[in-house]
């Protein structure tokens, strides 16, 4: 019985063995590293959907506390019009936000996009008067400006 185990110690071929267990082994600390990666991205995606939701939410909260700020023809005293102007600068800064970030992620995008339109439309007199839109940056201000402002005259003009 020894010297079996002797000769199964002194076999050659254990270097094959070794060499076939090492590449096995750098195949698979590749393929979790790759799948580290993923897996970190799909929660990067998640945790920023998450916190662009929250906020949108907040923002909404403070429309249904105050109806005036969501519809802005329906002010009627100073009061309303200062809070319409913070409220407006807070939509338009969330704006500005979704905006950078759906630039990297296709799926925000694709999400959002009507949110920036929708929300865009309901204040766009406030961004577009008294020099409010020179308080975003000139990237947020040219796409505001060109391709959010021609989204917004066609689909007013839309039947």
């Amino acid at each position: 019985m020894w010297e079996f185990i002797t000769s199964v110690l002194s076999w050659s071929g254990w270097e094959g063995v070794q060499g076939t267990a090492a590449t096995i082994g750098a195949l698979l600390a590749i393929f979790a590293l790759i799948y580290s990666v993923y897996a970190f991205k799909q929660t990067q995606k998640f945790i920023h959907y998450d916190d662009i939701d929250k906020n949108y939410f907040e923002i909404l909260k403070i429309a249904f506390d105050h109806p005036y700020v969501h519809s802005p023809q329906t002010i009627t005293t100073a009061e309303q019009s200062e809070k319409y102007d913070l409220y407006a600068f807070m939509v338009w800064n969330f704006l500005e936000a979704i905006h950078d970030r759906c630039q990297k992620n296709s799926d925000l995008k694709e999400t959002w996009e009507p949110i920036i339109e929708q929300e865009g439309a309901r204040h766009w007199d406030w961004f577009d008067s008294a020099d409010n839109a020179k308080q975003f940056k000139k990237k947020f201000q040219h796409y505001a400006q060109t391709i959010l402002k021609k989204e917004l005259t066609q689909s007013i003009q839309a039947p």
